[in-house]
């Protein structure tokens, strides 16, 4: 099966819309949902136990070789771009800072 996936994304006062947005995403859809912000780089977010407090789909931070499955939220890093190749694995890139 074929697994498709929806990117939300949005600006440093968007959250509150993708907790709308998240809220609203039947817990048996066949897709996985990546959520990617702009906001202040730090080494962790909050946003994964944000959206899990919605007990609708699960969410956790993509990190390297992350195995991307249906029905989960994904949440980019804020110091890192996040890129997913054929395979389906997530792939992480950190920018050099200068």
């Amino acid at each position: 099966m074929e697994l498709k996936i929806v990117v939300i994304g949005g600006s440093a006062g968007s959250l509150s819309a993708v907790i709308d947005i998240a809220r609203s995403i039947p817990s048996d859809l066949n897709a996985a949902i990546f959520v990617v912000l702009h906001t202040v780089p730090r080494e962790r977010t909050l946003i994964p136990e944000i959206l899990n407090r919605l007990r609708n789909l699960p969410a956790q931070q993509a990190e390297e070789g992350t195995r991307i499955r249906a029905s989960e939220i994904y949440v980019a890093p804020l110091t890192a771009t996040c890129s997913l190749p054929t395979d389906i694995y997530s792939s992480l890139e950190v920018p050099k800072r200068v």
